[in-house]
């Protein structure tokens, strides 16, 4: 009779614990839909410093340079573009356009971009983009790659 009546304690005990559990648990917002249009932001796409602009809540853009004075002055001008796709969760993906250019080799890059990112905190955004594709001209050749690799992004809304 103890060890019934044990088991039926540690039984209710067991149910007792999973109904005081919450039902549901809910994500925060955490979305780029809270920044609202007309909304600076600085931060960083591939170590390039960017200054960028969110012109509607699909549509933001972005300026950015690097410079370094090694063995040799050298410079890099990037303009990006992206537009937000459906959010899966907290995670809003994009695709967007990138053109940057070099002093070093006189050569222009225009990349296809598709890109993850999530807000971390109200006004940080991190993410990463992959290229699909991207065309490269220098010194009268162009070249067209696949897939050629990934960039890590963040960006602190002001």
């Amino acid at each position: 009779m103890k060890k019934a009546l044990l088991l039926l304690v540690a039984i209710l005990l067991v149910c007792s614990a999973v109904y005081a559990a919450p039902k549901t648990q809910t994500i925060p917002p955490s979305s780029s839909d809270s920044i609202a249009p007309g909304t600076l932001s600085i931060g960083s796409w591939a170590n390039w410093a960017v200054l960028g602009y969110k012109f509607t809540n699909e549509i933001s853009g972005g300026f950015g340079t690097w410079f370094t004075n090694t063995a040799g002055t050298s410079y890099g001008l990037l303009l990006k573009a992206d537009y937000n796709l459906a959010r899966m969760g907290a995670v809003q993906p994009s695709v967007g356009l990138s053109y940057n250019t070099s002093s070093t080799g006189a050569s222009g890059t225009v990349g296809l971009n598709y890109g993850l990112n999530t807000m971390i905190q109200n006004n940080l955004s991190v993410g990463f983009d992959i290229f699909v594709a991207t065309l490269t001209s220098a010194a009268g050749t162009s070249t067209t790659t696949v897939l050629p690799g990934a960039v890590i992004k963040a960006a602190l809304y002001l």
